[in-house]
């Protein structure tokens, strides 16, 4: 076996792939996740991840990171771990991916469990996705997770903490992402008010308003139902409250219908 450091451009790529013949079917939206971290230069060079190729010139590892070059034509360094066996081909990528709260943790990130799926709600609420399950070519890579937190890593540091405690404050009953993926979002609007929300929904103590009693109530009674709520019809609810307690309109109805209104939209008002 060798090992070789190479400037792979599209066309070098294209070469490659010619003897793409043994592989595994090519994901789309993988192969579109790289391609987009590398066109924004966030693609990490020198990681010790080979791309394999067989004695025969055969691809047997890497195949998607070549495809990525050509859908982003740029040119890139990888290393390559020439003449290797064909029957090495049966025990590559057999282990587990490297998922988000993974990349945060050896980053050194303290709430490395929490702050990727915080900062993908909060992504997904901003652009009026009320979806968390969106297309997996539109979900944000690893790499620009990290890159959304290192940008302003004492706020994500400050919701994180506050989510957890706010978790515990309203007896787990909602996920610490939809707890801090709303939150993050009010908090960029309005820090004190956000905090009082906050304070008021996950706590029950000098609410000010009687939509936050109904929402409080609604997730209590999901709690204790066979029949859950899906994560639409929560963060609905939650936005809904928000909505009135930040227009200072008490309501004794809350209420979302999928088939006849539209996801809410987070109001901005103060």
């Amino acid at each position: 076996m060798e090992i070789q450091k190479l400037l792979v451009n599209s066309e070098i790529a294209k070469a490659y792939l010619t003897k793409n013949t043994n592989n595994r079917r090519p994901k789309k939206a993988h192969i579109l996740r790289l391609s987009n971290d590398m066109k924004k230069g966030i693609w990490k060079e020198d990681t010790a991840e080979m791309i394999k190729i067989s004695k025969n010139g055969n691809i047997l590892d890497g195949q998607h990171r070549l495809m990525a070059v050509i859908d982003a034509n740029v040119s890139i360094y990888f290393h390559f771990a020439l003449g290797l066996e064909e029957e090495v081909f049966s025990v590559l990528d057999t282990g587990s991916l490297r998922n988000a709260s993974d990349s945060f943790f050896i980053s050194g990130v303290k709430n490395s469990n929490t702050i990727p799926s915080i900062i993908t709600l909060n992504n997904s609420l901003k652009k009026g996705n009320k979806d968390l399950h969106i297309g997996k070519d539109k979900k944000l890579s690893n790499n620009e997770l990290l890159d959304i937190y290192n940008e302003n890593n004492i706020f994500w540091d400050d919701i994180a903490t506050k989510t957890m405690r706010y978790y515990q404050s309203f007896s787990k009953i909602l996920s610490p992402q939809i707890i801090g993926g709303f939150y993050s979002v009010v908090k960029e609007i309005s820090t004190d008010k956000s905090d009082k929300f906050m304070e008021e929904f996950c706590t029950g103590m000098d609410i000010s308003n009687y939509s936050i009693n109904l929402l409080r109530n609604a997730f209590i009674k999901d709690k204790m139902s066979n029949r859950k709520m899906q994560i639409d019809m929560k963060l609905a609810l939650i936005i809904k409250a928000w909505n009135f307690y930040n227009k200072g309109v008490n309501t004794k109805v809350l209420k979302w219908d999928s088939n006849i209104e539209k996801f809410p939209k987070i109001d901005i008002l103060i």
